[in-house]
């Protein structure tokens, strides 16, 4: 029988100014930080998304990484990601109960519509050579009025002006629960909390995967591995395992 994971400690590192918490966590792990360390920052004057992208720090929000140390080999960790995602949705929906969050694949935190929502985060993660898994969040808290980069949102906005602190706090509960499942369960673990916050589903959409190669079909799901399940017309069925989703033409 595979021993239960042990509960994760968390040691937070609060700094006001950083070019990325990714970057600090980084360094940390790399000199041997434990599990559960934990960067915070008021200011990224570098942060980051996927593919390169920037995380336009223009207010005040969640700014965080997390370093993780999983006994399990990366293949049995891909659905991480989607994991986290329920995670900062469920750490939000304590703190502001009154809000729903969207998940929309693969890494973007959504609130509105389920199927035509604003930004409201994102997250990051990734492996490194030492074995450390990193997983950055940064969730909007206040942005300055005139000053929402496109197609962003923040809580206070949603009537939620919650403390940076007190949505980490929330945050760190949800991801310990979480993680002890991964890692229990060798990388088996029950979609549906994301599945049931799944922004887009049923919509036909258009997707870049990691290779420049687009591709298109009607949302229907998600594989045990997280990998997106694409229907297209003629009946088959494709998986998608990473890119950029967005709502595309159905063709006539």
């Amino acid at each position: 029988m595979t021993p239960a994971p042990r509960p994760v400690t968390w040691v937070i590192h609060e700094r006001r100014m950083v070019t990325s918490t990714m970057d600090v966590a980084a360094a940390l792990a790399a000199a041997g930080a434990p599990e559960g360390t934990v960067v915070v920052a008021e200011r990224q004057t570098a942060g980051r998304g996927r593919s390169g992208r920037t995380w336009q720090d223009v207010g005040v929000a969640l700014q965080a990484t997390i370093v993780l140390r999983p006994s399990l080999p990366a293949r049995l960790l891909t659905v991480a990601p989607l994991l986290f995602g329920v995670a900062a949705a469920e750490a939000v929906e304590t703190r502001c109960p009154a809000t729903r969050i969207w998940l929309k694949w693969p890494n973007d935190l959504w609130v509105g519509e389920r199927n035509d929502g604003r930004k409201l985060g994102g997250i990051l993660v990734e492996m490194k050579a030492n074995g450390a898994m990193l997983a950055g969040f940064g969730i909007n808290i206040d942005l300055p009025a005139g000053a929402h980069p496109p197609g962003a949102a923040c809580l206070a906005t949603v009537g939620c002006p919650v403390a940076a602190r007190d949505l980490l706090d929330a945050l760190l509960a949800r991801i310990a629960i979480h993680w002890q499942a991964l890692i229990g369960g060798e990388g088996r673990v029950p979609l549906d909390g994301w599945r049931s916050r799944a922004a887009l589903f049923g919509e036909w959409v258009a997707i870049i995967d990691h290779d420049g190669v687009p591709q298109s079909g009607r949302f229907i799901g998600i594989r045990e591995d997280g990998a997106l399940l694409l229907a297209n017309d003629a009946g088959g069925i494709h998986p998608v395992v990473a890119g950029d989703l967005a709502r595309g033409p159905r063709p006539t």
